[in-house]
């Protein structure tokens, strides 16, 4: 597992990891961000991605999972908007995103509480088990500067997590988890993952009122069939969910 740890200005790296760069001038120094990406099993294997470039639109069907700081939870689905914008919607709170995801464009999610308890984490689940086949899915392509370069194929130049604009005065472990492996690779390379979640380890949680913005870069996944389109047999041919046990 690794992790990189952003507090009070600059970035601390672990030992596995070599990059060291400043904190964005508007950051708070109450803020607080770590960024985990866990290699263990369970991989999630695709045959490709179709897409480095994705949008908020391009992300439909999405899960986005809410956890409340007193252990009640929401799941929501989510859904285009106009052009290129997503969101979910839940009882209470709104993660939005518009535009290419990618960080260097600077195209913000936004998650908002405007509900009256506390958030205690997010969880984004880019491929859920129960999508229709024809959907795209997500992956989570984080910052790589390793080999093979740049990355899975197809995935490109990712980013990792990073809060953005007038950040709340929170603690934040973000976590990429589920690494994303081609069928045709024997490991996975560990740059795009499945699950992207965004816990506040603070006690108060986001609270009511309160705005967190972020950039995490995505890429998208074509579903099974559309990768052998006019192949015969196509209608046989169904969503599979490939893990190693």
């Amino acid at each position: 597992m690794r992790s990189l740890t952003k507090r009070n200005g600059c970035i601390g790296v672990a030992a596995l990891c070599l990059l060291i760069a400043p904190l964005a001038p508007n950051a708070q120094a109450d803020y607080t961000e770590s960024v985990i990406f866990d290699q263990d099993e369970p991989y999630h294997v695709i045959d490709e991605i179709r897409g480095h470039v994705a949008s908020g639109a391009d992300m439909a069907g999405m899960r986005v999972t809410v956890t409340f700081t007193d252990g009640a939870s929401e799941a929501v689905t989510w859904e285009a908007t106009v052009d290129d914008s997503g969101q979910a919607v839940g009882t209470g709170w709104l993660l939005s995103q518009t535009g290419d995801t990618w960080n260097w464009y600077g195209k913000p999610w936004t998650l908002m509480n405007i509900s009256a308890k506390a958030i205690r984490e997010v969880e984004l689940d880019g491929s859920p088990d129960d999508a229709p086949e024809e959907q795209l899915d997500t992956v989570f392509d984080r910052t790589w500067g390793g080999d093979p370069d740049p990355g899975t194929e197809g995935s490109e130049k990712g980013g990792n997590f990073e809060g953005c604009g007038a950040l709340p005065d929170v603690a934040v472990v973000a976590t990429y988890d589920e690494p994303v492996m081609l069928a045709e690779a024997d490991v996975p390379v560990f740059d795009v993952y499945r699950f992207l979640r965004i816990r506040f380890m603070d006690d108060c949680g986001l609270g009511s009122g309160q705005t967190l913005q972020f950039l995490a870069d995505t890429d998208v996944v074509p579903a099974p069939g559309a990768v052998v389109l006019g192949m015969i047999g196509l209608g046989m041919i169904g969503r599979v969910r490939k893990r190693f046990a």
